[in-house]
């Protein structure tokens, strides 16, 4: 049996980047918002890299995602799917994004697990690529099936967020954005002592002067974490 996208997605004008999972799952079907599986990392994660506190009640989740300038919404705008289960998504029919295009200036798409990535990637990517300019970004799922990444793991993994939020606000850094995965390969490449070190010393330099001293904590944890 087919089921419908049960609720609208959450955007102003004034938000910056859109996040699309795939469909909702059967708890977040039933509470009638995004992600409300006590399970799902999502808002622990978007608030851990964001240095804010995690949204309880649907008013504050709606609060926190437009302070943040954050869309939300989801790929799928209707499917059969048994219970909550990607893998069991089937005749999918793809949203229509264009009032979350028009509505807001979308900067970045990201896409939360593969799930969601291979709708947009299948259905969607014109669309995106003509409103951004960009290719929609892959991040692991925050679902708790991807039981692999720790919420450690996420963070480290979803920090792109973080960077494109700072980025479209017109905060110039000085230094290259970094992700767990590529500064793994970095560190594994011949030109490892001229470029980490500029990388390191433009991080602190930038942790000091924006206040955000955990930061810099927060991206060795990455690369440990990464290399482990």
């Amino acid at each position: 049996m087919s089921q419908m996208h049960p609720f609208k997605p959450i955007f102003d004008k004034n938000s910056k980047i859109l996040i699309l999972g795939s469909f909702p799952s059967v708890i977040s079907r039933k509470f009638g918002f995004y992600y409300t599986n006590p399970q799902n990392r999502f808002w622990r994660v978007l608030a851990g890299i964001l240095n804010a506190a995690v949204p309880e009640s649907t008013d504050e989740k709606i609060k926190f995602l437009l302070s943040h300038h954050i869309a939300i919404y989801d790929a799928a705008i209707s499917c059969e799917i048994e219970g909550s289960s990607d893998a069991k998504m089937s005749k999918i029919i793809p949203v229509n994004l264009e009032p979350i295009f028009s509505g807001a200036r979308i900067a970045q798409v990201f896409a939360n697990g593969g799930k969601a990535y291979e709708i947009c990637k299948k259905y969607l990517e014109d669309e995106i690529i003509k409103a951004t300019k960009n290719e929609v970004i892959k991040l692991p799922s925050t679902s708790p099936a991807n039981a692999k990444f720790s919420l450690e793991k996420l963070k480290c993994e979803w920090k792109v967020v973080a960077n494109t939020l700072r980025d479209s606000q017109n905060i110039k850094l000085e230094y290259r954005p970094y992700s767990a995965s590529n500064l793994t390969s970095l560190l594994s490449s011949p030109t490892l002592c001229f470029t980490s070190l500029n990388f390191w010393i433009n991080l602190f330099l930038f942790s000091l002067s924006i206040k955000f001293i955990p930061l810099f904590v927060d991206d060795a944890l990455c690369i440990l974490l990464s290399l482990a």
